[in-house]
């Protein structure tokens, strides 16, 4: 009777343990997601900002890029 409540703690920390490790990576993997999706939005932002910077050099000064 004493072993099998040992036995049945032993396997609900071994549970347990696997579920707290778990918990860690998946919000691990949640933070990753979320930087990730942060690090694209800026690039994108600067991407259009750097675009958008770009067609107003050019329509101030007519260039076109073209070597001449």
């Amino acid at each position: 009777m004493v072993a099998n409540k040992i036995i049945r703690v032993n396997k609900e920390n071994k549970l347990l343990k696997k579920s707290r490790c778990s918990i860690r990576l998946l919000s691990l993997g949640f933070l990753l997601l979320f930087l990730r999706l942060w690090l694209l939005l800026w690039l994108w932002l600067l991407f259009w900002l750097w675009f958008a910077c770009l067609g107003f050099h050019e329509a101030e000064t007519g260039a076109t890029g073209a070597l001449e």
